[in-house]
């Protein structure tokens, strides 16, 4: 279940799903819907947008804030389902004039700079988790759907940023796995 969007009967859903593939892992609830009791599904997945809407606080903080909000994510995979949402809107390539938006702060700016330095202090911000056992980060969004500017491409998929650019935040992303790894071993 994404964000609540029709979920019911948590439970008896995960149980359903381990029944007919128990191959398959299993997301039992992407964003902040846990159900009281021990945490179901193989991921603690957790929507962080660091903005007012949101009860985790920065980046680092997410797991911890989610723990102290009664859902210890146990042994399962700690996963940030969604983060980052910075709003860049690239005139020309907007699928409507009007109405852009954005998650995090909701500010839609229109320099690819103010979006370069955002996303390196979102890496900043996200590196930590990394060391902290974080197994998965999936930045909102890959590319602008209608309105929503949050996208590293356009609506009509031209890049915000060069390729280099995006290649080295992955790199470094990476890069401090293994030194995490290695420092773990």
């Amino acid at each position: 279940f994404n964000e609540g969007w029709g979920q019911s009967d948590t439970k008896a859903t995960v149980d359903w799903m381990r029944q007919a593939d128990p191959t398959r892992l299993v997301d039992a609830a992407s964003g902040w819907n846990e159900v009281e009791g021990p945490g179901l599904g193989d991921f603690a997945d957790v929507h962080n947008y660091e903005d007012n809407s949101s009860a985790f606080g920065p980046l680092p903080e997410t797991f911890v804030r989610l723990a102290q909000l009664g859902f210890d994510p146990g042994a399962r995979v700690k996963v940030l389902g969604e983060y980052g949402g910075l709003g860049y809107a690239v005139n020309g390539h907007e699928w409507a004039t009007h109405g852009a938006w954005g998650y995090g702060e909701k500010t839609v700016n229109r320099d690819a700079e103010v979006l370069a330095t955002g996303l390196e202090k979102l890496l900043a911000r996200l590196l930590p988790l990394v060391c902290d056992g974080l197994g998965a980060a999936i930045y909102t969004q890959w590319n602008d759907v209608e309105t929503e500017v949050n996208g590293l491409l356009t609506y009509d998929r031209h890049l915000k940023l060069p390729t280099e650019f995006l290649q080295a935040f992955s790199a470094q992303v990476m890069a401090t796995w293994r030194e995490c790894s290695v420092a773990a071993s």
